[in-house]
């Protein structure tokens, strides 16, 4: 006979909620820093350095395509977290503006201005102040009534609402002298107004429209219309007439699809005009029963989430946008939470991660997490996370976090845990990376240059209604000639690295020899972290090569009986090793804890029964 016997492949995320005998034979435990979408237990990669912003408040960062700027890309940051900016939705904007939202009045940029280091403009165009006055002169043709407005033109054509309407009777074929117009704007260092448009109204038309008559610059206090209307009836119509700019207290917005902003200022949802970001009708605006919290974009849909009930908002174009309230009251925790996904928008609520989607009102942690080990384990107030492929990440203190995919059950639930002092985590939606912020420094995650973390992955609870002894295992793992290739570039590039830090004095003792000498720049991680590798006193400052290929060739396989550990050993290879004996017992538990990829997990109670595994 062959005994009791274990096979665990296809490896899976944890299942908090379940007690630990009533897991699937592949489902763990405890699933730390793993990436199991293969069925494979794979490390995490560790993260790379992609910019210092020299500056330790930052937390939060853009990085903008510019041709003029080293490797292509223009970096900008904030210290306030709540920062998003966006490209403008104008396809190919000569400009290339960007839209900053979040930290307070709402304001615009171009690249040329970003990368001079130029202050944002105020979003939105003013309202002309003054009222202008009409008088026309001469002509022999009938008396007809006309009416003239003016607006405001930016540097970057974009127009505002028109001025009060001035009225005169005159003759079509005289002269209309237009004065009294704005020469000035209040905040010139703000609204880069340069222009004016001068727009009419013609006599004989079927409806009341202005047509534009003439641009003419700001400084020009009036003008002389001697236009024929057989003229000005060829020109475009005045489309200005609601396009107020945003309100000034907007919190925050995001994109929709089709070229336009969706905002939110307390419980009121504002749209800005497709394509035209400076224009914000009024008579867009939505209202939801609380205050909203964030919102994310699936679709042709935002999720709005609020501080009770969710919404979805969905539409083509803001004029014809709807918004539809879910029923089941699930607020949002924490604006950081919020994500966005192909499939919908997740959010940290009191229940667990809530999906909000098509279908409804989802909450995909239901099966894995009880509420109260959600509530209390993993902190959803202060849950600050990023879409990851198709999946969730979140951290919920400076070293924790966690991973969730909806949609594989294979990675349904992985912690974090291997990682420190995180401030901020995002996703580049024009690249799809995720970045860590940590110091000022922008880190770029799961980085495929970088040596992997390790993991730890740790079964159910195997029980046998005989109590037995397991006495040997084999632990199927990627062959050392695998693990080589993997690290060769990261030997490589530490290589390079050490021969870089010789060229910089010893810091023996403090931040500096005592000749004077400067302490090196901070080291990336996970060498920050590692005292010796900055002081000489503690050890040698530089990365030791020689350990790379082993801590990522090792692996330690533990066995628990009874929840008592009973085997802990290193395995080098896929080789069957034996297990203590002269004991039973009917409750068995097995992990694995390091950088290799695991395939399979084989344990019996004899080297015979491995082989009916």
């Amino acid at each position: 006979m062959t005994g009791s016997r274990v096979r665990i492949e296809d490896f899976k995320g944890q299942y908090p909620k379940r007690g630990n005998r009533l897991l699937g034979n592949s489902q763990a435990a405890i699933a730390r820093n793993a990436k199991l979408s293969s069925g494979e237990i794979r490390g995490l990669r560790n993260w790379r350095s992609i910019h210092n912003f020299n500056d330790a408040t930052i937390r939060k960062a853009f990085r903008l395509p510019d041709p003029l700027s080293p490797d292509g890309f223009l970096w900008v940051g904030f210290t306030n977290p709540e920062v998003n900016l966006f490209p403008g939705p104008l396809l190919n904007d000569a400009f290339d503006r960007y839209y900053k939202f979040g930290d307070g009045r709402p304001q615009y940029n171009t690249l040329e201005r970003l990368r001079n280091g130029d202050p944002y403009y105020w979003l939105g165009v003013p309202e002309p102040v003054l009222a202008p006055n009409v008088t026309p002169a001469g002509g022999v043709a009938p008396d007809e009534n006309r009416a003239y407005v003016y607006t405001l033109v930016t540097e970057y054509g974009e127009e505002g609402p028109p001025s009060v309407i001035a009225e005169a009777i005159g003759k079509e074929d005289g002269t209309w002298t237009i004065d009294n117009m704005d020469t000035t704007v209040p905040n010139p260092a703000e609204t880069p107004v340069e222009t004016k448009n001068i727009y009419r109204t013609i006599t004989g038309e079927t409806s009341v429209e202005f047509f534009f008559v003439i641009n003419i610059p700001l400084a020009q206090a009036s003008y002389v219309d001697s236009f024929a209307s057989d003229v000005v009836a060829r020109n475009n119509i005045l489309e200005s007439g609601e396009w107020v700019g945003p309100p000034v207290d907007i919190d925050n917005a995001v994109v929709m699809p089709n070229g336009f902003f969706l905002a939110w200022a307390g419980r009121d949802i504002h749209f800005s005009e497709t394509y035209r970001p400076w224009a914000w009708p009024a008579a867009y605006d939505l209202s939801v029963q609380y205050e909203i919290v964030g919102a994310g974009v699936y679709g042709q849909s935002a999720g709005i989430i609020t501080k009770g009930h969710p919404y979805v908002a969905t539409g083509i174009a803001p004029e014809n946008t709807t918004l539809i309230k879910n029923n089941t009251s699930e607020p949002g925790l924490s604006e950081f939470s919020i994500v966005s996904l192909p499939y919908g928008v997740l959010y940290a609520s009191q229940n667990g991660l809530v999906l909000l989607s098509a279908q409804g009102v989802t909450i995909p942690t239901e099966p894995m997490i009880t509420k109260d080990e959600w509530l209390n384990r993993y902190s959803p107030t202060t849950l600050k996370a990023a879409q990851y492929e198709d999946a969730y990440i979140g951290f919920y203190s400076e070293n924790k976090g966690l991973i969730i995919d909806p949609q594989d059950a294979n990675e349904s639930f992985i912690e974090l845990d291997a990682f420190e002092r995180i401030d901020m985590i995002q996703t580049d939606e024009q690249t799809g990376e995720v970045y860590v912020i940590r110091g000022g420094v922008v880190y770029l995650w799961d980085d495929v240059q970088s040596e992997r973390v390790g993991y730890r992955w740790r079964s159910k609870d195997f029980y046998f209604r005989r109590p037995c002894n397991m006495g040997a295992a084999i632990v199927d793992m990627e062959s050392v000639d695998d693990v080589t290739a993997d690290v060769t570039a990261i030997v490589l590039a530490a290589r390079a690295f050490n021969a870089e830090r010789i060229q910089y004095p010893l810091c023996p003792i403090g931040s500096s020899t005592f000749g004077g000498s400067i302490k090196p720049p901070m080291l990336p991680p996970p060498h920050d972290a590692d005292p010796q590798n900055r002081n000489a006193i503690g050890g040698s400052p530089l990365i030791d090569t020689g350990q790379i290929l082993t801590r990522n060739s090792d692996v330690q396989f533990n066995v628990y009986a009874d929840g008592v550990l009973v085997f802990t050993n290193q395995i080098l290879d896929n080789k069957m090793f034996k297990l203590p004996t002269g004991f039973k017992k009917d409750i068995w538990t097995f992990e694995v804890v390091g950088r290799r990829t695991i395939y399979s997990i084989n344990v019996a109670e004899t080297a015979k029964g491995l082989g009916d595994v």
